[in-house]
């Protein structure tokens, strides 16, 4: 036999200061019943449109904003479309399911909660409860048990704890210490383990090596965003640390003001505007463009920062970028682009990465002058900006050096960059 029963979830505005009711969101859940047992089936896994509603608050409609492009600013009563199963705006905030597993300890006391809820309900409402989740909006479940909020993992006194959990998770010998740790910073999206901790009094981000890392990730990740910064790019500040005798590489949040204050940001894959043909083509690089045109409080900056950010990425081949990796930040006056925080520097990469308009894929950074006046820059400002990137990157080894990056690794590199520059 099978049910069904519902959860209602109130939604709020938590980087404003009375955090104003946004609207509402119901969960649908199908519960199976066999030999007088209960079991939970994933939520969010039936048709389209059938596991999640959502409708915005009378007073949000007159003062606020779209939460993306599936769910316009309109009294109606909101589903998936378009094929999905979900809202963008509740994708952009849940956890990887490669992590999820770590919270299902049967010994910690938030089991019960969690197993009461499917898979993306948990990975996107339930499990984002500390204040350290991406963006600031909040959920609140009405007649349902809270989760209550950890304590953030301190630099000072748990670092070296973390990194140990880390790679006993990765062992698969982590124990209950380990994973009551591990729960406590594992609050973002992302296919790898992406941290967040308390380093100087405000949260930020923390990137580790993993096993099965060939090179060292950290140091490269910090190595791309101190080019990226040289070539004129706004990115987050990103610091690079030993310790127990590896990289640890810290970044500050995009989403957090300098004293740690939330603030709204949505992806550019919950902003951009998807037809709705049969088969509609996956928004690119112009995408970007039209968002800040259409939305945006500053496009005369953040046009030409996005160019930049574009052919930065070709510069080392573009593989890997993905709409998700653009973020906005809310202002009184629309949607700012976010500091970069992160770039793709791996040579094993696969991925595509994006294309400019659904169609056409971009593959050196020549080819993206010709859309440069998109973006608010000549074709003449677009090459000197060019020119710049490449005087930058011809010094990625003595930056290399200046970091401490192994030798094998500059020799793996060095592949990777003399195919693409």
């Amino acid at each position: 036999m099978s049910s069904s029963s519902a959860r209602l979830y109130s939604v709020y505005a938590k980087h404003l200061p009375d955090q104003p009711l946004i609207g509402r969101l119901v969960v649908s859940c199908n519960t199976n019943t066999r030999s007088g047992t209960s079991q939970k089936m994933p939520s969010f896994s039936g048709a389209p449109g059938e596991s999640l509603r959502f409708q915005y608050d009378e007073s949000w409609l007159k003062s606020g904003f779209a939460l993306g492009s599936d769910v316009p600013l309109t009294r109606a009563i909101h589903r998936p479309r378009l094929g999905k199963s979900s809202f963008s705006f509740i994708e952009d905030r849940a956890i990887s399911s490669v992590n999820l597993p770590v919270f299902f300890d049967s010994t910690q006391p938030d089991a019960r909660i969690l197993a009461d809820a499917g898979k993306l309900e948990n990975a996107a409402l339930r499990l984002p409860h500390v204040e350290d989740s991406l963006g600031s909006l909040g959920f609140e479940c009405e007649n349902s048990p809270k989760i209550e909020a950890k304590p953030r993992v301190r630099r000072t006194l748990e670092l070296s704890e973390l990194i140990y959990a880390s790679h006993a998770l990765e062992r698969g010998k982590a124990g209950r210490a380990e994973l009551a740790l591990l729960q406590r910073a594992l609050t973002f999206p992302g296919e790898r383990p992406v941290f967040s901790v308390e380093r100087d009094r405000v949260p930020q981000t923390l990137r580790l090596r993993t096993m099965n890392d060939p090179i060292d990730r950290p140091l490269w990740g910090h190595l791309a965003l101190v080019v990226a910064e040289r070539c004129g790019l706004n990115t987050v500040q990103s610091t690079l640390e030993r310790e127990m005798g590896e990289s640890v590489w810290f970044t500050t949040r995009a989403d957090r003001d300098a004293s740690g204050r939330p603030l709204m940001m949505l992806t550019a894959a919950t902003l951009a505007t998807v037809t709705s043909s049969a088969r509609p083509l996956k928004p690119g690089y112009l995408a970007i463009a039209d968002i800040l045109n259409r939305e945006g409080a500053c496009p005369t900056e953040d046009l030409p920062e996005a160019w930049r950010r574009l052919t930065f990425n070709l510069m080392t081949g573009g593989s890997g970028d993905s709409l998700k990796r653009w973020q906005f930040v809310r202002e009184s006056l629309g949607w700012r682009l976010a500091p970069a925080y992160t770039f793709e520097w791996n040579p094993n990469e696969t991925r595509p990465g994006l294309t400019i308009d659904g169609r056409k894929r971009l593959s050196i950074p020549e080819d993206a002058l010709q859309y440069a006046p998109y973006f608010g820059l000549t074709v003449t400002e677009a090459k000197q900006h060019l020119m710049q990137m490449r005087r930058v990157f011809s010094d990625w080894e003595g930056l290399a050096v200046d970091l401490g990056a192994d030798p094998r690794d500059m020799a793996y590199m060095a592949l990777f960059f003399d195919e693409h520059l």
